[in-house]
């Protein structure tokens, strides 16, 4: 894709794609980011996006730590790739003395699947 460029695992908010790739964003672009990733990448549905994708959320505002958001009953199933890059950012956030909100439980559950399902 020649549009929307990854980033680093480093910041506290953005989208994970299946191949595990961090796309960074302000705590509050996640929804316009997620509609031009979307596109980019040639979604049909939000559902099948929200299936494929995690967002990694945090909202400075309340100082709560951040988050993986995922909706649907298998919100805990992730691909390889999304498995490392959760584990880089866990590991980068504690040790920058982060805060790693339920990142910890979500490794703990996650369980990988082969790609886009």
């Amino acid at each position: 894709m020649a549009g929307i460029k990854h980033s680093k695992p480093d910041a506290r908010a953005g989208w994970i794609s299946p191949e595990g790739k961090f796309y960074a964003c302000a705590w509050y672009q996640h929804e316009s980011l997620g509609q031009n990733l979307m596109l980019e990448f040639g979604y049909k549905s939000v559902e099948d996006w929200e299936r494929d994708w995690l967002r990694l959320k945090y909202d400075p505002a309340t100082r709560a730590a951040p988050f993986i958001e995922r909706g649907g009953f298998d919100r805990y199933s992730v691909t390889q790739g999304q498995f490392n890059t959760l584990h880089d950012i866990f590991t980068a956030f504690l040790l920058g003395g982060i805060d790693v909100g339920n990142l910890k439980e979500y490794i703990q559950r996650a369980r990988v699947r082969d790609g886009r399902r």
